[in-house]
């Protein structure tokens, strides 16, 4: 297996997912900052230049969820989401909110030009995405227990998936300090030896807001 990550962005998820499994994988660097994922290589592998993308035996799989979804299916050994369905449901419904609503919303921010081809509208899409981001994170807030994982099950996909997203937070200048279960559960991940090991490779410090490596 291959990934094709960016540092710091959504695909850290699916890094960790995969570190979690223990089973051998290449991670190829592709930096979204420096254009790297519209370029020919890249595009030769996935044609939308999006992130992350694994390559599993000659085979493409795309978007954050599904990359996610499938490690656990390939990998049940290692207890990625609960066995219970009403359990996995609930794992998935976070899931999918973040993948279509709290990521949008950054989108909006970051890639207004996905939403309007209108430059003067660029800032309004930003504000209200600000807005959106404040109430999205307060729905989450609220599903997060006072301590702990996601699950009662123990570390799953969903944690892995809420964690670049506490940190876009802080980017956009939220505050954090306003979701106190959130940085918890951030904080304690990030004691992991998987998530460890990940932002080592990614060339990161942390989830929260220090001077990153380069």
């Amino acid at each position: 297996m291959k990934l094709f990550y960016s540092p710091g962005a959504c695909s850290i998820a699916a890094h960790i997912a995969l570190e979690e499994t223990k089973t051998k994988f290449d991670a190829v660097r592709i930096v979204i900052a420096e254009g790297q994922h519209r370029q020919s290589e890249f595009l030769a592998i996935n044609p939308e230049g999006r992130l992350p993308t694994l390559s599993v035996d000659n085979e493409i799989i795309t978007e954050l969820m599904a990359i996610l979804l499938f490690v656990h299916q390939r990998f049940p050994e290692a207890n990625l989401m609960p066995r219970d369905a009403l359990q996995f449901g609930r794992a998935a419904s976070l899931m999918s909110f973040l993948a279509t609503n709290v990521h949008i919303a950054f989108a909006g921010i970051w890639r207004g030009e996905r939403f309007t081809n209108e430059q003067a509208h660029l800032p309004g899409l930003g504000t209200q995405a600000i807005d959106n981001l404040r109430q999205h994170f307060a729905a989450i807030e609220a599903r997060l227990p006072d301590q702990g994982w996601f699950m009662a099950t123990g570390f799953t996909l969903a944690d892995m998936n809420l964690l670049p997203f506490y940190r876009f937070g802080w980017r956009v200048g939220l505050n954090m300090e306003d979701y106190p279960r959130y940085t918890k559960l951030v904080a304690a991940a990030s004691e992991r030896p998987s998530v460890i090991n990940v932002l080592k490779r990614e060339g990161m410090a942390s989830f929260f807001p220090v001077t990153e490596a380069k």
